[in-house]
């Protein structure tokens, strides 16, 4: 892999496992990440899952599904390898995803305003929170009604037992 291409597939080390990875998420994460080297989100994400997947980095890549896979293995590769980088990777990935919250009052979460069409976000936000460090911010998110009530409209109440549990 040339060094950007490296650089981005490190950053995969924030993904769970077992988890369909959207190219949108992907893709919105790499832009930030890889504006400096000119990363166009929309044709470079699919472009280089396509040569991960070529080169047996991937699990699967779907195009069709527009989504990815991480083998176990080499996701805890990545983890290992970016452990020093880990919480900032993660606060990175949230930053490109935050709901701007121009619009919304200071005792609002800006996460309530996640669009509806984000599963993975509604799935894996409170993971990611934790993971940067952010477990204030994931605690004013679980109190936030706003942010309990689509997520209960969405996701169901055992998803929102689960960020309960994890803001403890």
């Amino acid at each position: 892999l040339k060094a950007n291409e490296r650089a981005r597939y490190d950053e995969l080390a924030v993904f769970p496992e077992d988890v369909n990875i959207p190219l949108s998420t992907l893709g919105k994460f790499w832009a930030s990440t890889g504006s400096t080297n000119g990363f166009d989100a929309e044709f470079d994400t699919e472009e280089l899952c396509t040569r991960l997947n070529r080169l047996s980095l991937l699990h699967t890549f779907d195009a069709r599904a527009r989504h990815i896979r991480l083998h176990d293995v080499v996701r805890h590769y990545l983890m290992h390898d970016q452990c020093d980088r880990l919480p900032a990777l993660h606060k990175q990935f949230l930053d490109a995803h935050r709901p701007s919250s121009s619009s919304l009052d200071s005792h609002f979460s800006p996460w309530s305003a996640l669009p509806e069409d984000d599963p993975y976000f509604w799935d894996h936000l409170a993971v990611h929170l934790i993971q940067s460090g952010l477990g204030s911010e994931l605690v004013v998110t679980v109190t936030d009604w706003r942010y309990l009530t689509q997520k209960i409209l969405l996701r169901k109440t055992h998803s929102v037992e689960s960020d309960l549990l994890k803001a403890t």
